[in-house]
């Protein structure tokens, strides 16, 4: 198992070396960049849960799909609530109104793009690469932290996938230097495992640390014996030209923002 940081980026999304190696899935982690949404969501913002105009909304949705499968489409994504639970896709009728509830999503049917919507979490594409089985997490720290990506591995093995055979990507996410935690917050880290307390350090404000989520996931993906694990390098609260960020939302005071979407589909 190897520890990536290779990936390939134009300025509408990033791909995973890894995840390309494998000839029939289509994957990207995009950015904010070539959308048609304006104000504090200027770009491609395609989170319905921002009170953007829809339409455009929509627009951005679709864009994705073609730049992925080049075809007009709406990627499926779930209502996401922080929360542990992995959607059998192949359950979930393409013309259903309302989105799936959960954090996750696993599929094998060919030409169906699912996707999670991230404005700091980490968003994790899985592919199978003997088996046409892929799946999309949405791993912020509470659904990290009780068992997201864990689940969304089983779901995947429960459909046939062996787990030496599973290829991991992670996608932009806040970095360690821009996500500043309460005491509390890390206690609670260090009552589930002491081999936690490396991924703090102290901030410059007494009685906070600076939290490591890209680690903390990348730790749990290495528990498993996958093929090959890839880490995005890139912060999406220090890097505005190109993320949505809902902590450098929140520090301005801002009243909403934008999400950009990790997408995988069986080509």
């Amino acid at each position: 198992m190897t520890k990536l940081e290779l990936f390939m980026t134009n300025k509408s999304y990033t791909e995973s070396e890894a995840l390309k190696s494998i000839p029939w899935i289509r994957h990207a982690f995009f950015t904010r960049c070539n959308g048609v949404s304006q104000g504090l969501y200027a770009g491609r913002n395609c989170g319905p849960g921002s009170n953007d105009d829809p339409q455009f909304i929509q627009q951005n949705r679709e864009r994705c799909a073609e730049d992925l499968l080049g075809m007009k489409s709406n990627p499926l994504t779930p209502y996401q609530i922080h929360s542990n639970s992995c959607v059998d896709a192949d359950n979930i009728v393409s013309s259903q109104s309302s989105p799936p509830e959960g954090d996750a999503l696993v599929t094998q049917e060919p030409q169906r793009i699912i996707g999670i919507l991230t404005a700091d979490c980490v968003p994790i594409l899985f592919a199978d690469r003997k088996k046409k089985i892929i799946a999309a997490a949405h791993s912020g720290w509470k659904g990290a932290f009780s068992g997201i990506i864990q689940n969304t591995i089983q779901s995947m093995c429960d459909k046939g996938s062996d787990v030496k055979d599973i290829i991991a990507a992670t996608g932009p996410s806040i970095a360690q230097k821009s996500y500043e935690v309460s005491a509390d917050f890390r206690n609670d880290f260090l009552l589930k495992s002491s081999n936690n307390r490396d991924l703090f350090i102290s901030s410059p404000r007494d009685d906070f640390y600076l939290f490591d989520l890209k680690e903390f996931v990348h730790r749990i993906l290495s528990d498993f014996p996958l093929f090959a694990i890839d880490i995005h390098p890139d912060d999406t609260y220090e890097q505005e030209n190109l993320y949505y960020s809902y902590r450098r939302m929140t520090h301005r005071a801002e009243p909403d923002y934008g999400r950009q979407m990790s997408a995988i589909s069986i080509a």
